[in-house]
């Protein structure tokens, strides 16, 4: 009498299982390896070159003593998508910058007929929603509303005199 089981279905098809296993793992690092962003590091002419066809792909720029992430998601619709994130402040920055923007990143969906070099999209930051952009903007409010509050002495005097010139 012959036992069945596990034992006895893998020693008739044990060549079929390993050939499944090599399958699967094949098809894992197919999958990992096509995600895998091209690493242009700081080389800025690959990036443009990358960028331009909407291709996987990280790289790193220092604006002002900040260091940034862009990364290419890959296509949306008729966008690029691609991801910034503030990586490390300027050691000189104060501590709203630290705080608020290090390591916050944002999510851009560049308009694929605008894309063809990063420095040359305008507003870049239209085009972009996250943590990254909220604490810009609040940055940069914050910035403006110190230099009104600085410059309200002279900003009353010249608005006082324009309404004294005015004829009603």
């Amino acid at each position: 009498m012959k036992k069945r089981g596990f034992n006895n279905y893998f020693k008739k098809n044990y060549k079929k299982f390993i050939l499944g296993i090599f399958l699967a793992l094949l098809v894992i690092l197919i999958a990992v390896y096509i995600n895998i962003p091209y690493n242009c590091k700081y080389d800025e002419n690959c990036f443009n070159e990358r960028f331009e066809n909407c291709k996987k792909t990280d790289y790193y720029k220092v604006l002002n003593g900040d260091t940034y992430q862009f990364e290419v998601k890959g296509k949306y619709k008729d966008s690029c998508l691609l991801n910034i994130k503030l990586i490390q402040a300027n050691q000189k920055s104060n501590f709203f910058v630290k705080e608020n923007m290090e390591g916050r990143g944002m999510l851009c969906k560049i308009p694929r007929d605008s894309v063809n070099d990063l420095n040359q999209i305008n507003n870049t930051l239209d085009y972009c929603t996250g943590p990254l952009k909220e604490s810009m903007l609040e940055y940069m409010i914050k910035n403006l509303f110190e230099l009104v509050v600085e410059n309200i002495g002279p900003i009353t005097t010249e608005m006082q005199k324009t309404l004294e010139n005015k004829t009603f």
